[in-house]
């Protein structure tokens, strides 16, 4: 098998992180936490500051065309980062529409999906908040996943645009690049966000945990998150409210309509990694809410 080939020009974003602490003032961070718990609006604002970096990959003279786009695992419950490579490429498509872009910037989406429901990978009781985990932990809860990767043909022979919201340590950049290998694509972009230094992110990953907290939500503001009209939970957003003291959980559940408490219920279900003996009380309590 031939290595994907690295070069200097593979990995694009729109902020880069060189110095520590942060200043969560700057406005790059002004709509990153709510675009983690997956508010229309805000994914959307990134969706469309990162789109012309896409268009620019796949209209680059002699670039190859068969191109996909594609961004992290998921199985039940998205992460943010899904949503804005769909977001991407719905914005390309409209693009094209409006004549802004060639028809060239139009590319399948290949979403990464796991074998089968993920009981037990990054368990969050064990693992707790992974944006809040040292660089050698991070690399031990994507061990409990990466297996479970479905190796897909559609990959094969292709140039991939890989979507994804942030790289702090560059643990989940190298996971990928071994799995876009076993799959043969032909090559790998990176898009982000935000890319942080490398030797920084190591040396401080928790600065993840900062940047996904720049706009505080108290746990009423966080109950309105959850009842937006437009909004698509995240795994950040369900992991957050299953995170809530079961007082606060039942209090923010009860303030939500019958299909919200149904679809947040469902989503834990499916999902698997959350309705383990850690959180059985929490799970009970959603299901005497329905």
């Amino acid at each position: 098998m031939d290595a994907i080939v690295d070069t200097p020009s593979n990995t694009q974003a729109l902020h880069r992180i060189q110095r520590w602490p942060l200043d969560l003032s700057e406005p790059i961070y002004a709509h990153y936490s709510l675009f983690k718990m997956g508010v229309r609006r805000n994914v959307l604002h990134y969706a469309e500051r990162l789109a012309p970096l896409a268009a620019d990959l796949l209209t680059f003279p002699g670039a190859r065309q068969d191109w996909v786009l594609t961004s992290p695992t998921h199985h039940a419950l998205p992460c943010a980062a899904n949503l804005l490579c769909w977001c991407i490429a719905d914005v390309l498509r409209q693009g094209v529409v409006r004549g802004r872009w060639p028809a060239a910037v139009v590319a399948p989406v290949v979403d990464i999906r796991h074998e089968h429901r993920i009981v037990g990978a990054y368990d969050p009781a064990r693992f707790g908040d992974y944006s809040q985990l040292s660089w050698s932990d991070r690399v031990k809860s994507l061990q409990y996943s990466n297996h479970l990767m479905i190796e897909d043909a559609r990959f094969a022979g292709r140039a991939v645009i890989f979507i994804n919201d942030i790289n702090v340590t560059g643990a989940q950049q190298r996971d990928m690049q071994t799995y876009f290998q076993s799959v043969n694509a032909a090559t790998v972009h990176w898009v982000y966000i935000i890319d942080v230094e490398e030797s920084l992110g190591k040396a401080e990953p928790q600065l993840e945990y900062a940047i996904n907290n720049a706009t505080p939500l108290s746990i009423d503001e966080f109950a309105r998150v959850l009842a937006e009209e437009d909004i698509r939970y995240t795994t950040k957003c369900i992991y957050r409210l299953m995170a809530c003291e079961t007082r606060d959980l039942e209090r923010i559940v009860r303030s939500l309509s019958a299909d919200r408490r149904s679809t947040i219920l469902r989503l834990v279900v499916e999902e698997g990694r959350l309705d383990g003996e850690a959180f059985r009380e929490k799970v009970e309590m959603l299901k005497a809410c329905q």
